[in-house]
């Protein structure tokens, strides 16, 4: 994954992620940035390399900031949480009008499929 995604970029990959997924990465009422091969808003831009297991169980925010090999997604926080808030929260049948609002909020481009 390259480390110097823009918003925009950042934006598209998650989106195009969570699109050919089209489900949660959850069990239980829980979300996980990996669970199987499936992963979260987040998840997806964390490489194998940089993955943990203890990174479970904590929320977006608390992540980036805590974890020492996600520093590059820090300038990119709050639109991580924005879009971490569509996956978990949100029906995947409403997916595309949260990413569209996100887009609109951010000032990015947003590309129906």
């Amino acid at each position: 994954m390259k480390k110097d995604m823009s918003k925009q970029e950042i934006f598209d990959t998650v989106v195009t992620h969570l699109r050919k997924q089209n489900t949660q990465s959850g069990k239980g009422g829980n979300c996980f940035y990996r669970l199987g091969e499936l992963k979260c808003a987040v998840g997806c831009l964390i490489s194998d390399e940089d993955y943990s297991p203890d990174m479970e169980m904590n929320a977006a925010n608390d992540l980036i900031l805590s974890f020492a090999k996600l520093k590059h997604l820090r300038p990119h926080i709050d639109i991580l949480d924005d879009l971490q808030k569509i996956h978990d929260n949100a029906a995947v049948s409403h997916w595309e009008s949260q990413f569209r609002l996100t887009a609109k909020v951010f000032g990015l481009e947003y590309v129906r499929p």
